[in-house]
This record gives C-alpha cells, sequence and structure tokens, in this order.
C-alpha cells in the first residue's frame, strides 16, 4: 500500500506538507498543493482518514438531526440532506438521523453514548419543542451545534429560523388582491412548532383582512400527500358550498389536495383556490402551478452549515440567532374572484 511518506518522497516534500495538501483551507501554497496531489493520484495513494482522525481528533464526520421523519416531508428532507451534502467539507460525512428516536429515551447516558465520539459537529432541524432536551444534552456535550429550522427561544444556541410571518401576510395580501372572501385550512403534522404557527397566523391575518375562516372546512393532516388528499376529500364531501380557497400547511398535503379535487370533479382554481406553503422543487411543475410561501431552507442550510464550520474551527461568534425572510411565490392555483 502507498503511503503518505512515498507521496512526500516523490514530490520531494516533507510528510507534513502531503498531509497539508489533503486539508482544505490549508497554508500550503496552491501550486504545491496541485504537485502533490497529482503524484499522489499518479501513485493511487488514498489518505487513512481513520489514522488522521486519531491524530486531529476528528471523526470527519456531521451528524443531521430531524424531529421526526414520519413528520417530515420527503422532499423537504431530500432538498436539505442534499443542499447541506453540498456544503460539507472533503471528505466528510453527513450522517442523517431522527431525534426521536434518541430523545424517546429517558436515560441521559444512552444519548451520551450514541453521541460522543461520532461527530465533529451537529445540525438539529428542529420542528418540535420536544427536541430542546436533545439539543440542551449536544450542549452539555460541547460538541459544536447549531439548531435550524424552528426559532429557539433560549439565548445562547446558534439559531438559523424563517420569518414565516412575511410570507404569509404577503399570501393574505394577495388573496385579498383576488377578492377572496372565505378559506378553509389543512393543518401540518400534530405537535410541530411549523404546523401551529402556520394556522394561527393565516387565521390571524385573515381576520384582520376581512377573509372569513370555513370551520367546516378545517382539517388536520400530516404533512404528506395522502393526507392532504384525505382531507381535501372530506372537506369537499362535507360542504355543499366550498370556501374561495384552501390553505395547506405544506406543498405535499397541497399536491394531494390538487389531486383529490380532481377526483372528485372540483376544477382548481377554476372551482376552488389551494395555495401551499414551503415552495418544494416540484411546486412549479404541477398543473396548475402551486402558488405557495417560498421557505428559505437552502438558505437557512447555507448560514447553518457555514456557521458549524466556524465553530468546529473553534472561532466564536458574536451572534446566536439569524432569521431569514419568506416570500410569497405566485402561480396559476389561485383564480380572481368576480
Amino acid at each position: 500500500m502507498v503511503t503518505s511518506k512515498d507521496v512526500a518522497k516523490a514530490a520531494n516534500v516533507s510528510h507534513m506538507t502531503v498531509s497539508r495538501a489533503f486539508q482544505p483551507g490549508s497554508s500550503i501554497k496552491p501550486e504545491t498543493r496541485e504537485r502533490v496531489l497529482a503524484i499522489a493520484q499518479k501513485l493511487n495513494y488514498i489518505p487513512n482518514y481513520n489514522a488522521k482522525s486519531l491524530v486531529m481528533n476528528r471523526n470527519f464526520s456531521v451528524g443531521l438531526f430531524f424531529s421526526s421523519m414520519e413528520g417530515t416531508s420527503e422532499v423537504f428532507l431530500g432538498d436539505l440532506v442534499s443542499q447541506i451534502y453540498q456544503l460539507l467539507p472533503q471528505n466528510y460525512l453527513l450522517s442523517v438521523n431522527s431525534v426521536e428516536q434518541l430523545s424517546g429515551t429517558t436515560d441521559k447516558n444512552y444519548v451520551i453514548q450514541s453521541i460522543l465520539g461520532r461527530f465533529d459537529g451537529i445540525i438539529v432541524a428542529t420542528q418540535s419543542e420536544k427536541d430542546d432536551p436533545f439539543i440542551e444534552s449536544l450542549q452539555e456535550l460541547k460538541i459544536p451545534v447549531v439548531v435550524m429550522n424552528r426559532y429557539v427561544e433560549k439565548k445562547e444556541v446558534y439559531n438559523v429560523s424563517t420569518n414565516e410571518s412575511q410570507g404569509i401576510r404577503e399570501l393574505v395580501d394577495h388573496l385579498v388582491a383576488q377578492k377572496i372572501k372565505t378559506a378553509g385550512t389543512i393543518k401540518g403534522y400534530p405537535g410541530f412548532y411549523s404546523t401551529q404557527k402556520r394556522h394561527r397566523e393565516f387565521v390571524e391575518d385573515c381576520q384582520r383582512a376581512g377573509i372569513a375562516i370555513v370551520n367546516t372546512a378545517v382539517e388536520d393532516g400530516m404533512y404528506n400527500i395522502p393526507s392532504g388528499y384525505q382531507a381535501m376529500k372530506e372537506i369537499i364531501q362535507r360542504n355543499e358550498i366550498l370556501p374561495n380557497v384552501i390553505f395547506c400547511g405544506n406543498d405535499d398535503m397541497a399536491i394531494g389536495a390538487i389531486k383529490a379535487c380532481h377526483d372528485l370533479n372540483i376544477r382548481v382554481p377554476q372551482d376552488l383556490s389551494i395555495v401551499g406553503f414551503d415552495d418544494t422543487s416540484y411546486a412549479q411543475y404541477i398543473s396548475p402551478g402551486l402558488t405557495t410561501v417560498h421557505k428559505p431552507y437552502k438558505e437557512m442550510a447555507k448560514k447553518a452549515m457555514e456557521i458549524l464550520l466556524q465553530l468546529m474551527k473553534g472561532e466564536s461568534l458574536n451572534e446566536y440567532k439569524y432569521k431569514i425572510d419568506s416570500q410569497l411565490v405566485i402561480r396559476e392555483s389561485v383564480k380572481k374572484q368576480k
């Protein structure tokens, strides 16, 4: 097996120079790095990261923890994992996990044993206050951690969240401009912070704008397509006269709702307008194109990873809280009322 010493000899550099050539951001000259890497490739040299991790006290692994895999949209999960993976330093692995799996136990030692020595840093994509004990455990272990998605009240937690109020306000203003007078909702996964917040803010903004909420057109969902389909079917079957619009807590449920309307001969948007939340990658490709609130998850992921990398380097940051605005994306699923 070719070793770093073989590469160093062939490149006429020191053993440490070879090691630095494989470290992004090291002070080695660019031309020296290129020459060392070219020789390493020619000799089929593969760095031994297991040995390096022992020497450098690193695991070359970042953990990404979601509140619950069950209540997390598959598209949102996939897009977020892809975005964070692209931002990983070279030679790092990404481990995707569920907070629920660890926070469901009362044995704190089990949580510690499951985390300690496995990750150089952790991002928690939180949806629920139930995640707070898990986040506190990570802080006690002195592991670099960034919490994203939900705003966390605790001051000394590095936190990247979305100003969802901005996008919902823009959405309701758009509905008013389209002369929408009545609305229903399909809520998201029970117990998730986003479920309660989005529904509450939509209802409050509608009330201020003079849009009446039809109580018989309010249903629970599970943040997935089948639940949106079933909830929409129940709303249609229960209401002889439908409201002008249905606000769905995420795009997955909006897709299910549109399919239910199609199956029950309700035209979208001619007979019923439907709007969503998230602006996932397929929202623009369905028919009709979905009017939705853009959740800046890519921007959040980029900021969270940027902060985590600084913490992993031992750098200190002045700010703990970062909030990014959401915004309305207008497509074809809303029709102006006469």
